[in-house]
């Protein structure tokens, strides 16, 4: 039966293997691209955290030799 043109569902086509497996590939390579995002957003707050720490150390041995060189 047609229907505005739109043609029913094939009941009797079989799947195959590949039909099967494109979702889950697809799905895998979601997560993947997910996990590498996360990861990314991970080591650049780490690598900021670093950089903020080498500063304050920095800036601390700064303020040291001033405050020796003032006595």
């Amino acid at each position: 039966m047609v229907l505005w043109d739109v043609k029913e569902i094939d009941t009797t086509a079989k799947l195959d293997a590949r039909t099967l497996v494109d979702p889950v590939q697809l799905s895998f390579g979601v997560v993947a691209g997910a996990g590498a995002l996360v990861a990314l957003v991970v080591a650049y707050r780490r690598q900021r955290v670093d950089e903020a720490g080498a500063h304050r150390e920095a800036t601390r041995l700064h303020t040291e030799c001033f405050c020796q060189a003032v006595r």
